[in-house]
């Protein structure tokens, strides 16, 4: 997990606190054209032995090489042997796209040791169910992470989500979280250190990540774990993201309403566009938990959408990935609601039916995102690969001068206002900007607590930025920002175009703010 204090990123509105002539664009991702970890690659399968890969575990880079955990699937999804015939593997990449299986010895399979598979110690008897793994940025002892799952009944469940969804009493059979294992080096994991059931609810592949507190978040999507899709309780449950909180790792607390949620008033859907049974039952629905980095005082999120959510016929169900925000890590809202961050590809090609959001990562000069896909559906049986979409590193989204449809060449300007920070120590600011060219430029002025700008750091003290770049230095005249040390601050922008006619080809263009 991504944990950079230092760098404010334009696309969570909440950091801007007034603008003048601004306008605002979230960005899109752009795709690999092919899978990187499919049956195409029969050497990250096990030589072709396992039938495809089934998520992606974590994915992070050290010293300029992509570690990747991934899960595979050894037998057909549907049997009763299914979690069971899952496994952990792993590989390297130096460039994120092409990866190699790398040897660990520690599982025999196919009569050798010879493989990349992990070893998770479970007591005897007890069946493998793994999810929620996390590179934690928190702990240096042990940095990596995974949910515990073990099999439960009915009457176990936390009695108030009993009483709020009476129909699990019925369940033959419930996942609760057990606990978090944890390992110092991602090879070899210790299990759980306590014997009772950290969070007594069926969830189905929850996600864990760290809060703005430091707080653990447990987060699942919700209705396919509250009855069958005949229940109205199911229909109206709607799949939004529940979740529990832990601070010490064996005691954990609901967290109260949702982690995410889409709009409800514009996801229902009526006769005209479905059956009739369908009649304001929702067509969309948050799909799978939560993927979170932090970026400064913003946690950025990748959350799922699931089209045509009421199918019976789950092959017609497509899912893309959207863009969410929060300044808690606990709550997050979209950015751009219904406009996918991650889309899926045209008709025919291999990620046209579903696309499920699994990684952040990045290197000095690109975000990466991991994700699961198939080309057909949400549906039991598909044969899954993984795929890989980027940014340029941190270019969520971008501000810019607002012009409509203005055309006639002029000079145009706008300005924003960042709400106010404490400048670490050796601050040294720059910013992510595009753009810049042709009589386009930014200033960038720093005022004080009461708005007005600071002696030596206003906007006719700033040496005006006409680069692109990821880390274009901010320079003022006569005054240095490592003397703001300490200090609130609140980060003034100026964009000007000397001759701004389509604002979209004509205006300057802001990324990100990087404190150091």
């Amino acid at each position: 997990m991504i944990w950079d204090l230092d760098t404010l990123l334009l696309v969570d509105p909440r950091l801007i606190t007034a603008s003048k002539g601004c306008s605002f664009v979230r960005e899109e991702a752009f795709k690999h054209p092919e899978p990187i970890i499919g049956q195409e690659q029969p050497e990250l399968l096990l030589n072709g032995k396992a039938l495809a890969p089934h998520y992606i575990c974590i994915l992070f880079v050290e010293n300029g090489i992509f570690r990747l955990w991934y899960r595979l699937c050894l037998e057909p999804i549907g049997s009763k042997s299914f979690e069971a015939g899952q496994r952990i593997a792993y590989a390297e990449s130096t460039d994120g796209y092409h990866f190699k299986p790398v040897r660990v010895g520690d599982v025999e399979f196919n009569g050798n040791c010879d493989n990349n598979l992990l070893h998770f110690p479970v007591p005897d008897g007890m069946p493998l169910k793994l999810s929620g793994f996390l590179h934690d940025p928190l702990d240096a002892e042990y940095p990596f992470k995974c949910l515990y799952y073990r099999a439960g009944k009915p009457e176990e469940m936390e009695p108030g989500q009993l009483a709020r969804h009476p129909w699990k009493r019925h369940s033959r059979n419930c996942s609760f979280i057990w606990g978090i294992g944890r390992s110092r080096d991602g090879f070899a994991w210790e299990q759980p250190r306590h014997a009772h059931t950290l969070v007594p609810f069926s969830l189905e592949h929850a996600r864990l990540h760290r809060a703005m507190d430091g707080g653990f978040v447990i987060a699942d999507q919700g209705a396919p774990n509250f009855g069958p899709c005949t229940d109205m309780g199911w229909q109206w449950e709607n799949r939004n993201v529940s979740g529990w909180v832990t601070y010490d790792e064996e005691t954990a607390y609901p967290i109260p309403g949702y982690c995410f949620q889409l709009p409800d008033h514009m996801t229902r859907t009526g006769a005209l566009y479905q059956w009739p049974s369908m009649e304001h039952m929702q067509w969309v629905q948050p799909h799978i938990g939560l993927v979170v980095a932090r970026k400064g005082p913003t946690m950025i999120g990748l959350n799922g959408y699931l089209h045509n959510a009421t199918a019976v016929e789950t092959f017609a169900q497509t899912a893309e990935v959207g863009l969410c925000v929060s300044d808690t890590g606990v709550v997050f809202r979209e950015v751009w609601p219904f406009s996918p961050f991650v889309p899926r590809s045209p008709r025919g090609h291999w990620d046209h039916g579903l696309i499920c959001q699994n990684t952040i990562c990045e290197t000095g000069t690109k975000t990466f995102f991991h994700y699961l896909a198939t080309d057909t559906g949400n549906m039991a049986g598909d044969t899954m690969r993984i795929g890989v979409a980027w940014v340029d590193r941190d270019r969520y989204g971008y501000a810019m001068i607002a012009g409509h449809r203005h055309m006639t060449p002029e000079p145009m300007r706008a300005e924003l206002t960042l709400r106010t920070t404490t400048l670490p120590d050796a601050a040294s600011l720059h910013l992510n900007a595009d753009s810049l060219a042709h009589g386009r430029r930014i200033l960038v002025e720093l005022a004080d607590t009461t708005g007005v700008a600071i002696a030596g750091f206003g906007f006719g003290d700033c040496m005006p930025v006409t680069e692109n770049g990821l880390r274009i230095p901010l320079r003022w005249k006569n005054a240095d920002a490592r003397n703001l040390a300490g200090r609130d601050v609140a980060i003034r922008l100026r964009m000007e175009s000397d001759s701004c006619g389509l604002v979209r080809f004509d205006s300057p263009r802001v990324y990100a703010v990087m404190l150091r």
